[in-house]
């Protein structure tokens, strides 16, 4: 009987334990989903804040936009006339400008997409999953590094299209 007392009691206590861990580790889930979107928040803000600047397209050569390949007949033949060159880059000035307008606008569409973001599709992404895949699918090694990245563009594309 006392044998029956004492497993009981070390049962107990062990799924007494297990529940509090089992607690912790949705509330430890919870918080490492916070500090993604936190993370991801930040990074957008940041991303908003510089290229929204004046010259935060125009003068940062990754991202500057230029004119399409399609244009280089237009973009040479004005190049032999007197001042066409700075024409050009007016247009290419402009495209940018408007982009760093555009840019304080894609900051809420983006915001939407990381506070939309559940628990399990934080988890998904922190085991490198889009969960906005509908078929889930990740890389040839399970793990897709970029799986954040594909989130957002799959989730932010169309609004961002509607608007632009």
């Amino acid at each position: 009987m006392k044998r029956r007392i004492a497993l009981a009691l070390v049962l107990s206590a062990m799924i007494a334990s297990s529940c509090e861990w089992l607690g912790t580790d949705e509330e430890g889930s919870v918080d490492i989903v916070k500090g993604l979107k936190t993370a991801l928040k930040v990074g957008t803000d940041s991303a908003v804040k510089f290229t929204h600047a004046q010259d935060g397209f125009y003068k940062d050569a990754l991202i500057k936009i230029l004119l399409p390949p399609e244009a280089k007949i237009i973009v040479d033949n004005l190049s032999l006339v007197p001042g066409g060159a700075q024409m050009v880059e007016d247009v290419v000035l402009r495209i940018n400008r408007a982009a760093e307008t555009a840019a304080n606008d894609a900051g809420p569409i983006f915001a939407d997409a990381i506070t939309s973001l559940s628990i399990s599709q934080g988890m998904d992404i922190l085991n490198g999953i889009n969960p906005a895949d509908s078929l889930k699918s990740s890389l040839a090694d399970g793990f897709d590094s970029l799986a954040a990245t594909h989130y957002l563009k799959s989730t932010t594309f169309n609004p961002l299209k509607s608007t632009f």
